[in-house]
């Protein structure tokens, strides 16, 4: 399952998807648990810069289970299938 959140610390509606496991004390018992006016505590890892790695506050959004079907994910929610792909960018 995966997360689709919004970084409190940010002031943008950027969106990014996470694994739900990377969310601390957080496991859902399906795609409509989690309260969106609540922030959580994420683990955010980051690729190019280990400088911002770390836990963070984050806004959950939305909930999507994913399918492994032939070697591709394919998401129960098409809104979300673009965002899988996205990259956080670095912070200053």
């Amino acid at each position: 399952m995966f997360a689709l959140v919004r970084f409190v610390e940010e002031k943008t509606d950027k969106r990014y998807v996470i694994p739900v496991a990377d969310v601390a004390n957080f496991e859902p018992q399906n795609d409509l648990d989690f309260d969106n006016t609540m922030p959580y505590d994420a683990y955010w890892h980051d690729e190019d810069d280990d400088v911002n790695s770390g836990m963070h506050a984050v806004q959950i959004l939305k909930l999507v289970v994913l399918q492994i079907l032939q070697g591709r994910h394919l998401a129960r929610d098409t809104m979300l299938q673009h965002e899988l792909s996205m990259k956080r960018p670095h912070q200053q």
